[in-house]
């Protein structure tokens, strides 16, 4: 027969409802009786019914996560460490791709709500602040989204993508190129792609180079596009300028580097690459790409984390932003 709740209490000597505040965190319980409980549980194999649970306080457990491209490195890394936090907090996660599409975004914020989800994490959100900016009837914690005015709950976590292209330029200067290439995002769909340009720019500008100096091209996050805009670059490209191709997503850095290898042209000797993100296959293309590493593990992270804590407390957010740093990772590509 199941173990109920009933039976851990009696084993672990204690009311019922100290197991359920030790189940669900929902209170602070000492370590000791936070033990006893535990070791009851796993004694007798105790598994919450999520369904009595869900009627009883109202809530399912559940937690709705949308990002734009499942297949990108990146969103899969921040996938499995928020999946990783649910899961030590005893929640599900269901999770939607839009497609980079602000349509099917919306639709899946609505889908999400009316399926009685607790809260909901949106990474690089591209919809308009003034339809985020009234919130919903659920927490939100928008990720990769710079923080705007909004209601209390509604929250941000993002990397400063400014510092982030900050950094490729000053990396670059330093090894000697002077002349620039940046392989930009959307830069009017996502913030993320716009601050990291701007970044870039300041700071060339900051080093005395001018936009002649720079060659900017917009385009998806994504290899074909990567490697698209990076044969464009090569039609018109002078191997004597001593070139260096700032691409604002390690996959687009791929793409740029396939892009490359394909016209013989060889790295970084001729040119030379620096990425953003650090994805797990970067240590591996070619030998090694140079990029700004942007944490998403801490990302995955910290938006569960937010969410879970303003679920604790009647879905208001403590923490309405959590900006984090990104830093270099130097290997063979600059």
């Amino acid at each position: 027969m199941r173990a109920t709740i009933k039976d851990v209490a009696k084993l672990a000597g204690v009311s019922t409802a100290t197991v359920s505040n030790v189940l669900t965190g929902r209170k602070n319980v000492s370590e000791s009786l936070r033990r006893r409980v535990n070791e009851a549980s796993a004694e007798l194999d105790y598994k919450p019914n999520s369904i009595a649970r869900s009627l009883k306080t109202n809530q399912s457990h559940t937690i709705g996560v949308i990002v734009p491209d499942i297949l990108n490195p990146f969103f899969a890394e921040v996938l499995k460490h928020i999946g990783y936090e649910a899961s030590r907090k005893d929640y599900q996660v269901v999770m939607y791709e839009s497609g980079e599409s602000v349509r099917q975004e919306k639709k899946l914020l609505q889908q999400l709500v009316e399926s009685g989800v607790d809260g909901i994490i949106d990474i690089t959100s591209r919809l308009d602040r003034e339809e985020l900016k009234a919130g919903f009837s659920v927490p939100l914690v928008l990720g990769d989204r710079v923080a705007f005015d909004s209601v209390g709950n509604v929250a941000f976590a993002h990397t400063d993508n400014h510092a982030s292209g900050r950094i490729a330029a000053d990396h670059l200067i330093e090894r000697g190129y002077r002349k620039f290439a940046c392989i930009a995002g959307p830069v009017d769909a996502t913030s993320a792609a716009r601050r990291r340009l701007e970044g870039f720019r300041e700071g060339l500008q900051e080093h005395g180079f001018t936009e002649q100096d720079l060659l900017v091209f917009l385009c998806k996050f994504s290899f074909d596009d990567g490697y698209r805009m990076m044969n464009h670059f090569l039609d018109i490209y002078n191997q004597e300028e001593n070139c260096a191709v700032f691409a604002s997503s390690d996959i687009m850095a791929w793409g740029a580097v396939e892009a490359c290898k394909s016209r013989g042209i060889r790295i970084p000797e001729q040119i030379a690459i620096i990425g953003n993100d650090n994805i797990w296959c970067s240590k591996y293309i070619e030998q090694g790409l140079t990029t700004v590493e942007y944490p998403a593990k801490e990302l995955g992270i910290r938006t569960m984390g937010m969410l879970l804590e303003a679920l604790n407390h009647g879905g208001v957010f403590r923490e309405r932003e959590v900006i984090l740093q990104p830093s270099l990772c130097l290997r063979n590509t600059t």
